[in-house]
């Protein structure tokens, strides 16, 4: 049985910028694990999360295109649903424990507005040129924590 979960910087960062972009809207998304991980070890890590919707978060024929997307991609990579992520507009909601890198790398990507450019599951149906996998976040947040 899972003891531990563990939420990559990368995860961490996306849902934090996620929320920051639509501050007066409730939030959701996926969460991606490493489906080859070691089935004995206690500790799943949360390796990527995926950002969905941020207009009517109960729209079940767009959550059904979404979710069938992720799975897709993310199988390529070799990882698998772990769980979903929601936030409500309430600003005073409680958090849990975080890496400070995680924290670190959220506070300089929200400095430069890195939110704006988050791209989430509404986005990519309004406009599908707009990358939902968001790969120049990822690689902004994988910078800022390897220095």
């Amino acid at each position: 049985m899972t003891e531990q979960i563990r939420v990559t910087p990368r995860a961490y960062c996306k849902i934090i910028l996620h929320a920051a972009k639509y501050p007066h809207c409730a939030i959701n998304g996926v969460l991606l694990y490493d489906a080859k991980r070691d089935k004995k070890s206690k500790v799943v890590t949360i390796v990527d999360s995926i950002p969905l919707f941020h207009i009517c978060l109960h729209l079940v024929p767009m959550a059904e295109v979404a979710l069938m997307m992720v799975d897709t991609v993310a199988q390529s990579q070799g990882l698998a649903i772990a769980g979903y992520y929601m936030a409500n507009e309430a600003l005073d909601d409680m958090s849990y424990q975080i890496e400070p890198e995680a924290t670190d790398a959220t506070a300089a990507l929200l400095h430069r507005h890195a939110d704006k450019h988050l791209i989430d599951f509404d986005n990519h149906f309004d406009d599908i040129t707009h990358d939902w996998r968001n790969p120049h976040l990822n690689e902004e947040i994988d910078r800022l924590i390897a220095k």
